[in-house]
């Protein structure tokens, strides 16, 4: 069977499409459009069922996220993560509903990361999507960075509404600066909004070592001690 494609183009964090027949549709929004995260490419295969998406994540700024190992996490200046809204529409759901979502994420800011997490939301981000496992919804997830645990946790309670990939010391693995890896998650869309086309939120974070105040100073990047939902 041949691959029917087609790419999708990216501006100040919208995503204008030009389908083909047949293809299933997809519109993936940056939330955050005018920040250093950034959504390069779209691209959807229909006939492997997957959604690659390329992306810069380049923001530095630090902040406390709990329950992400050693709780410093990478935001922009105003304490925003890489967020994104994900539609999808009838066809999408009749070609599938089982999708592989592709993310070949570059490392563009200043962090090495040891760890990097996709939170389940809502579209509008007001409220998790909690036990994505149980039912159902997140059915396997992989990382080709190396990091060893791969979990899936909530906020002091076992929500399910965390996939977490972390490396613990002395493992020698890191995303580092200027590496692009691949995580991939592979979702039942049927599961977003009782079978019927919808959205979902999904938000990107990359978990970052212990930085220092002196180092922190040099580069002009205070802690963001204001928490965020």
């Amino acid at each position: 069977m041949k691959s029917v494609r087609h790419q999708w183009l990216v501006v100040v964090g919208l995503l204008l499409a030009v389908p083909s027949l047949a293809s299933a549709g997809f519109i993936v929004t940056d939330v955050y459009g005018t920040d250093d995260n950034v959504v390069t490419n779209v691209d959807v295969d229909d006939a492997t069922q997957t959604v690659t998406i390329d992306e810069d994540y380049g923001e530095s700024w630090v902040a406390l996220r709990s329950p992400y190992p050693g709780g410093k996490v990478a935001v922009n200046e105003n304490g925003d993560f890489f967020d994104l809204k994900i539609e999808f529409d009838q066809a999408a759901l009749d070609a599938g509903p089982v999708w592989t979502f592709d993310f070949n994420v570059t490392n563009t800011g200043f962090w090495r990361w040891i760890g990097y997490g996709f939170e389940f939301w809502n579209d509008s981000f007001s409220s998790r999507i909690t036990d994505v496992v149980d039912d159902g919804l997140l059915l396997s997830y992989s990382q080709d960075v190396g990091f060893q645990h791969e979990i899936v946790v909530g906020w002091g309670v076992p929500d399910q509404s965390v996939l977490l990939f972390f490396m613990s010391d002395p493992e020698p693995e890191r995303h580092v600066k200027g590496a692009t890896h691949t995580y991939s998650l592979e979702l039942d869309l049927s599961k977003i909004n009782s079978g019927a086309p919808g959205a979902f939120g999904l938000r990107q974070i990359a978990v970052i070592p212990e930085p220092s105040a002196a180092v922190l100073g040099l580069l002009g990047l205070p802690l963001l001690r204001r928490r965020r939902r």
